[in-house]
């Protein structure tokens, strides 16, 4: 019963944070298909359009399963990442896309799904750089590769902290989730028992007052009559 209650409630945030980004996302699509404020080579304009379709389509499908849909928001969130930290590198917003991707990971899916994620994340932060090198030379990347591994480092010291910290969360409540359900069971498992023997004690009482009124009626009240009879016989 946790179990479906917390899957239940990941479905209305994913709902939720579908719609968010379909709207949002509108905006900046938008500026980079008209070539304003970021001009993007055709490819990655595609690529753009492409992932915004596969999100208007996830949002537009409620009753596809809520994994599948996460999975749908997650890849989005990764592509997009890699592009901005391809693109804008350490002063664009790719490191915070990637630092989103194990978060919302760990919210919609779980916690073994967030940790994989990390793992993805931390993969593409260390890969965008090297493949910027290998493919347009050394000084593509912009900073050095001593600069990339300590941004690298002190990424993961944040995302293992947050990590931890949501996981530890996640797992206190399904415990408070259970003990609470446990508890209103035991509670309505108690008020039943009690029920019962409330009805006990008034079907006891009832046999208890026939049993006296039948003793009255067949004992004492013969024996008044018959002591009666005898003396008006004397």
């Amino acid at each position: 019963d946790v179990d479906e209650g917390i899957l239940a409630g990941r479905a209305r945030v994913l709902n939720a944070l579908l719609l968010v980004y379909s709207v949002i996302a509108l905006v900046p699509l938008a500026a980079i298909l008209a070539g304003r404020g970021l001009e993007l080579p055709v490819p990655l304009r595609i690529i753009c359009l492409v992932l915004y379709l596969v999100l208007l389509v996830a949002t537009l499908r409620p009753r596809w399963p809520v994994r599948a849909r996460a999975g749908i928001l997650l890849a989005i969130n990764a592509a997009l990442g890699s592009l901005q930290l391809a693109v804008g590198q350490l002063a664009g917003h790719g490191r915070i896309s990637l630092m989103l991707l194990p978060l919302l990971a760990l919210l919609l899916v779980g916690p073994r799904t967030g940790w994989a994620a990390l793992a993805l994340g931390a993969t593409l932060f260390a890969l965008v750089p090297l493949l910027l090198r290998l493919g347009t030379g050394a000084g593509a990347a912009g900073a050095s590769p001593a600069y990339w591994g300590l941004q690298w480092i002190l990424w993961m010291i944040v995302m293992l902290v947050l990590m931890i910290l949501f996981t530890r969360f996640q797992i206190l409540q399904r415990r408070s989730m259970i003990a609470a359900r446990l508890a209103r069971r035991q509670l309505e498992a108690e008020s039943a028992d009690r029920q019962r023997l409330e009805a006990a004690l008034v079907r006891i009482g009832e046999e208890e007052r026939r049993r006296l009124g039948a003793e009255l009626h067949d004992g004492l009240c013969q024996h008044l009559t018959a002591a009666l009879l005898n003396c008006s016989a004397l």
